[in-house]
């Protein structure tokens, strides 16, 4: 062997001594990271032995059925009581409908004499209505002088509600308006003028229809003209 092979050698060996150091002490580090894993799995091996090894307490099964039995008959009560409820306010509220449609619905008792006579009723009671110092709706815009109104009546027509004005012309003649909704009559009846006889007074009555709204304005009077607007000089 040469000298500088002998030289390159030792060079080579010189140079592997740290690196066998680093070698070593990484494999002691790895050994003792081996060694805690193996603790670390003995540990939870021994405590899922014991965990496993503790019996369950006595009826437990029991009473996990039977809180499962009390929850299922509380939510089944609860849906119930939801479903009755909902069912009841559903009722209620077709019956609301159904009443409010029966009610709008045309009332087939009212004809053209039974109507007349209520009015006639009306204008004989027409005198004991308040003033107009009680609170009045607005006179409907009808043919008819409204500055005539010195009297207001609320008041049921035929059962139905109704808005009644007592006027009273200069001359001291008597009329009374009759506002009512016009879903009461019948498809047939017959809106042209008609009589009436009271204590002897033949009262003509009139159906005006309310310009703009559903309404009907039933007016009875024993002479017409002094009520109307056309036959009134401003």
């Amino acid at each position: 062997m040469d000298r500088i092979s002998l030289d390159e050698q030792l060079e080579l060996l010189r140079g592997d001594e740290p690196e066998t150091a680093d070698a070593r002490l990484a494999a002691s580090q790895d050994e003792q990271k081996a060694e805690r894993a193996r603790k670390i799995q003995a540990f939870d091996a021994a405590v899922g032995a014991r965990i496993r090894d503790v019996a369950p307490p006595q009826g437990l099964a029991d009473q996990i059925l039977t809180r499962i039995n009390r929850e299922s008959a509380a939510s089944q009560t609860r849906k119930r009581r939801n479903f009755v409820i909902g069912g009841v306010g559903a009722a209620l509220a077709l019956t609301l409908v159904v009443v409010f449609s029966v009610w709008r619905w045309p009332d087939p008792n009212w004809n053209s004499s039974t109507v007349a006579a209520a009015a006639a009723k009306a204008y004989r009671e027409a005198r004991t209505w308040p003033s107009l110092d009680n609170p009045a709706p607005p006179f409907p815009g009808v043919p008819l002088r409204g500055s005539l109104v010195n009297g207001f009546q609320a008041f049921q027509f035929l059962n139905k509600p109704a808005s009644g004005f007592r006027m009273l012309a200069p001359s001291g003649e008597h009329a009374v308006a009759i506002v009512v909704d016009s879903a009461w009559f019948p498809d047939d009846f017959d809106f042209s003028a008609t009589y009436s006889v009271t204590r002897d007074v033949e009262l003509e009555v009139r159906f005006l229809p309310v310009p703009g709204c559903d309404e009907v304005c039933i007016f009875v009077a024993r002479d017409p003209k002094p009520f109307e607007t056309k036959a009134l000089i401003f």
